[in-house]
C-alpha cells in the first residue's frame, strides 16, 4: 500500500510544473529568444519566457502565464511578436486569466519590456500550437 501511494505521489510530482516548448521566436538583433511553453496537464495553459538565443528554459521563471488562451476561434495559444529588440508583444484573442509575473526581463546587459495585447487574432504563420515558430 505504501509503495502504491509513493508511486502515485511521484507521478503527480513529476507532472507538476512540467512545460513543453511549443514556439521560439528570435529577437530582431538575434541576441534573445521569446519562448512560448505549454504547461503539461493544464487546460490550454501557456507561459512566456525570454532567454538567450538558443538557451534552454532550464530554471527560468515565466514572465507571463495565460490560462485558457486562444489565438483564434479554433486555435489555442498566444502569439509572440518582437516590436523592437527591447519590446516583446504577447498577443492573444482571449484568455480565462492572465498573470504578468514581470513586465521586464533582464539578462545581463539586455532588458526586454513585455506588452500584453488581448483581442488580437492570430496572423497566418504566427507562433503557437499548430503554427510556424519563426525558427
Amino acid at each position: 500500500m505504501l509503495r502504491a501511494v509513493c508511486a502515485i505521489a511521484l507521478v503527480l510530482l513529476a507532472g507538476c510544473g512540467s512545460r513543453h516548448e511549443i514556439a521560439r521566436t528570435p529577437s530582431p538583433d538575434g541576441a534573445l529568444d521569446a519562448v512560448l511553453a505549454e504547461v503539461v496537464g493544464g487546460s490550454q495553459s501557456y507561459e512566456v519566457y525570454v532567454v538567450r538565443r538558443g538557451a534552454t528554459l532550464g530554471r527560468s521563471t515565466a514572465l507571463v502565464s495565460l490560462e485558457g488562451a486562444m489565438r483564434g476561434a479554433d486555435t489555442s495559444g498566444a502569439n509572440l511578436r518582437w516590436l523592437t529588440p527591447e519590446v516583446l508583444a504577447v498577443e492573444y484573442l482571449s484568455a480565462r486569466s492572465v498573470k504578468v509575473n514581470a513586465s521586464e526581463a533582464h539578462l545581463d546587459d539586455k532588458s526586454v519590456h513585455l506588452v500584453v495585447h488581448p483581442g488580437v487574432t492570430a496572423p497566418a504563420g504566427g507562433t503557437g500550437p499548430g503554427a510556424g515558430d519563426g525558427r
